[in-house]
């Protein structure tokens, strides 16, 4: 019998591109499905989707975010989510590669926010993967959608923690806050260690630090995705496999367990007014 599910959305969100959000994001919704739930990845990026790729799914062209997004019938909408290879129970939701690169981030950003909502009635779980290194109409969309979670997935990169902490004053002068934080260092080497984490959370106001999972640098996961694979349930082979699925775990269950907080209310009516201003009608920044 499959668990209560208290914290339904959890977006996952990078300062930098190129660290492994979508990779994680379909890892963990994998281990979601496994459990029984009906789980949905909400791939936000403004390039042609991984998650396509990474569940043998690739040839479905005619099932994209762009579509769903243009469509009015939820049934619709839901249609365009297309089923993993490797599970009945996953489904995501992406660009492909016929999309053009401005396809998504064109949108107003309550178009997308109506996609995740439709899908928020449909699926048991849901993962927002919302935009890396950009702050556009994906990346305020997902966080328009008061997640019960955010995943910061960071890595041994200097330049990803300097980004961290501008992200985290952006956050903190636009009065966004989130019920709760839980970070990741991907491919990891071992670099960054506790000492250099602490300093680092002395300047953090919204993305504090509490407890790390760490998920080693392993080439058998590029390996895994070229191919199609998705190493969540194997059986470890090797001490980084190990790590792997022992930390793949923990980031279910933490994901996974409850109650959840109450969400804050303070600000809202603030933080309204800054992202209407923000954002125009089509979704671009504006100078006002």
């Amino acid at each position: 019998m499959k668990k209560q599910i208290f914290n339904k959305v959890s977006m996952l969100f990078s300062p930098s591109s190129q660290i492994g959000n979508t990779t994680l994001a379909n890892y963990v919704a994998y281990l979601f499905a496994q459990k029984g739930y009906i789980t949905g990845v909400v791939e936000l990026n403004r390039y042609a989707g991984t998650s396509p790729y990474m569940n043998l799914t690739f040839d479905q062209k005619d099932k994209n975010i762009k579509r769903a997004i243009s469509q009015v019938d939820e049934r619709e909408i839901i249609q365009n989510f297309i089923k993993s290879k490797h599970h009945e129970g996953l489904f995501s939701l992406s660009l492909n590669q016929e999309n053009l690169l401005d396809d998504l981030y064109k949108f107003p950003m309550g178009e997308i926010e109506k996609v995740i909502n439709v899908a928020k009635k449909k699926f048991d779980k849901i993962f927002i993967d919302a935009p890396a290194n950009y702050i556009e109409t994906g990346l305020m969309a997902a966080i328009n959608m008061y997640p019960d979670q955010v995943i910061q997935v960071l890595d041994d990169n200097i330049v990803t923690w300097h980004k961290l902490k501008l992200y985290d004053l952006f956050f903190k002068k636009s009065k966004i806050k989130f019920n709760k934080v839980i970070t990741i260092i991907n491919k990891h080497h071992g670099l960054i260690d506790q000492d250099f984490i602490s300093k680092i959370n002395k300047s953090l106001s919204v993305l504090k630090i509490n407890e790390v999972h760490f998920i080693p640098f392993y080439e058998g996961i590029v390996k895994a995705n070229n191919e199609g694979e998705i190493l969540s349930d194997i059986t470890p082979s090797n001490k980084k496999e190990k790590m792997l699925v022992s930390s793949l775990n923990s980031i279910f269950e933490e994901i996974r367990k409850g109650p959840n907080l109450e969400k804050e209310k303070k600000g809202t009516d603030k933080k309204q007014f800054f992202l209407k201003k923000l954002f125009s009608k089509k979704g671009e920044v504006t100078n006002g």
